[in-house]
């Protein structure tokens, strides 16, 4: 869905993984835009754990927070947990690309 409005897109199985690709992209001086987490994942470190590690490491990380789980406290308190946005599963193209063209402009 991204890549067919023209981002780039880097994907990981878990909050782990995307540490560390996230972590490699600002050494390497090509920061990611934008960084969309889900709330839950199978195995392995949840977005709630995630997004708090991407804080100590960059606390200008642009992260969304995705789940189907409307009801959760950190869906409803998402600026709290250090997430500049939320969008709830499931989701149109368009919604997540305004999103993200929001986010994009914010100051770091």
């Amino acid at each position: 869905m991204l890549q067919d409005r023209g981002y780039p897109v880097v994907s990981s199985g878990d909050g782990i993984q995307a540490i560390e690709l996230y972590t490699r992209a600002l050494q390497a001086q090509k920061p990611f835009d934008v960084v969309i987490l889900g709330l839950t994942v199978r195995s392995g470190m949840v977005g709630k754990e995630t997004i708090t590690a991407q804080l100590q490491i960059d606390g200008d990380v642009k992260t969304i927070v995705s789940s189907g789980y409307s009801g959760d406290p950190v869906m409803a308190n998402f600026r709290e947990h250090g997430f500049k946005d939320v969008i709830l599963k499931p989701y149109k193209a368009a919604t997540l690309h305004g999103m993200i063209q929001r986010l994009k402009r914010l100051p770091a």
